[in-house]
């Protein structure tokens, strides 16, 4: 497996650890997917995580790559107003993948938050979502994506 496929096998297991239980204001759960496009109200909350673009920096014997991740987190407009549910979002998804994590972190150099941007829903609308983006950066040995350096 990949380099790349273990990062993001390690940030769903963080983003599903992310419930109510454990101390979150909105959770995902098992509701925390790859890729998924669309959720159905009864599925809220839940969150979306993306692999983006990947730039490599070459070295001898090794590659450096900056990954792209965006994660999108859904919730149902509750009692609180949307500003207040898109900052628990916002929270939740930043405590979970900005939490250490031991298996994570052997595989990369730095995981860092670089922006977030909230779509509220229309007048009557019942969902909010938040979209964050981070960007990874880790090594592998020069042609072999499967071995960390």
């Amino acid at each position: 497996m990949s380099i790349r496929e273990q990062i993001a096998v390690y940030l769903l297991v963080m983003l599903k650890g992310a419930t109510v239980d454990n101390g979150y204001s909105i959770g995902f759960g098992d509701n925390a997917k790859r890729a998924e496009r669309s959720f159905d109200e009864e599925d809220l909350p839940a969150c979306s995580l993306w692999l983006g673009n990947e730039d490599a920096e070459p070295a001898h014997g090794i590659s450096t790559q900056t990954m792209v991740i965006d994660v999108e987190a859904h919730a149902a407009v509750n009692s609180n107003t949307v500003d207040v549910t898109a900052n628990e979002l916002l929270a939740d998804l930043r405590v979970a993948l900005e939490t250490y994590n031991l298996d994570l972190n052997n595989l990369i150099e730095s995981i860092n938050y670089t922006s977030s941007e909230p779509t509220y829903p229309n007048d009557g609308g019942k969902t909010i979502s938040v979209r964050v983006t981070y960007l990874i950066q880790y090594t592998t040995a020069r042609g072999n994506p499967s071995a960390n350096h």
